[in-house]
């Protein structure tokens, strides 16, 4: 007797392949480090000279090491979130800045 695979796994693994597919060296950083963000994570990669969007590779030793590496620096911005007044390469938003508006006379 041959047993057949129900559609319902051919599914779950088609749905597994496609997670897979999309892992990228972003999506692993994010994971390695708590409460980091897409666009952290997607800096930290840039300023190791990696590209974010490349596929996850867990066999490549360079791609660990760069891991490694980026995490180092995510974890530094991560905790430098409330400390810091600029964090080199992004524009933090103030709930006190005043904005000025180009045109508008004092009376």
């Amino acid at each position: 007797m041959v047993e057949q695979e129900v559609p319902a796994d051919q599914a779950q693994k088609s749905k597994k392949n496609k997670k897979e597919e999309k892992l990228t060296l972003k999506t692993v950083l994010t994971k390695m480090v708590p409460y980091a963000s897409f666009p952290y994570a997607d800096h930290a990669l840039r300023l190791c000279d990696a590209d974010p969007n490349l596929k996850a590779d867990a066999t490549s030793e360079s791609q660990i090491q760069t891991l490694i590496l980026a995490a180092q620096k995510l974890r530094q911005l991560v905790k430098d979130m409330d400390t810091l007044d600029e964090i080199k390469g992004f524009i933090i938003f103030k709930p006190d800045t005043v904005r000025q508006v180009i045109g508008e006379s004092d009376h």
